[in-house]
């Protein structure tokens, strides 16, 4: 049984540049997420797919066209679309990428834009694909009864732990508006954001269901961190569960 990732991962790291502009284009246009930065297990390295994405466009409609029925249509390498990023942290029994195909899927048709271990094959081990960073995008159509954000904006989601990927995580630090860091606990590898020189804010998000989860510990932690850092770009989200917040969370 083959991870879908680790296919999707073999077919571009096998195919010459435009072959993969064909691919990344009919992925996205079936609504899939594509390579961002693809890796190479060889090479150790990963390649960011701007010349795969070069021939994508993509059409959408601002709130502040919505009277005037107009509409915005671009290629997505050149637009200027902010990005929020997702990652994981050590172990979580939370799944960062079920929980974004809920978030971009309507309240009439859940569409699996993601691939997630609840998938077919999704939960089969990943053999090439770890470090695999995907994009999608969400579009608004200028209606406020469909529209899940008003504004256009760029998801991206990276497979593995960033422990094991930190050239990837700290690409996405510094080109994302936000970074969601997704962990059951915080203790093992808090050195990691400590460390952490990011442009974008980033956002803890804890399961305070799994047993790994101790949250006298993460909540002193996220205090440690977000005091080396000034609390200038560290928050905490609270209800999703609550591991730090600072004051002017949202």
């Amino acid at each position: 049984m083959l991870n879908p990732l680790d296919i999707i991962t073999a077919l571009f790291l096998c195919s010459d540049g435009f072959v993969q502009q064909e691919l990344a284009l009919k992925m996205s246009m079936c609504q899939f997420s594509v390579p961002l930065l693809l890796p190479d297990c060889d090479k150790n390295q990963s390649t960011l797919m701007v010349w795969a994405l070069r021939d994508t466009v993509k059409k959408y409609r601002p709130k502040s066209l919505s009277e005037s029925k107009g509409f915005i249509e671009d290629r997505i390498v050149v637009s200027e679309l902010p990005m929020i990023s997702f990652v994981r942290l050590g172990e979580c029994s939370l799944s960062k990428s079920e929980i974004l195909n809920k978030l971009l899927s309507s309240s009439q048709q859940y569409h699996d834009t993601f691939v997630h271990h609840n998938m077919d094959c999704g939960d089969s081990p990943r053999r090439i694909s770890n470090g695999l960073t995907e994009i999608t995008w969400y579009l608004p159509c200028g209606n406020e009864n469909m529209d899940i954000f008003s504004h256009p904006v760029a998801l991206a989601n990276l497979r593995g732990d960033i422990a094991s990927f930190q050239t990837e995580f700290s690409f996405l630090c510094q080109t994302s508006a936000a970074v969601f860091v997704f962990f059951d606990n915080l203790n093992p590898e808090c050195k990691l954001l400590t460390n952490l020189h990011s442009k974008s804010e980033i956002f803890l998000v804890g399961n305070h269901k799994s047993r790994n989860f101790n949250q006298s510990i993460n909540q002193s932690i996220y205090f440690c961190i977000a005091q080396y850092h000034n609390n200038s770009c560290l928050r905490g989200l609270q209800d999703v569960t609550l591991v730090g917040k600072s004051k002017n969370s949202e």
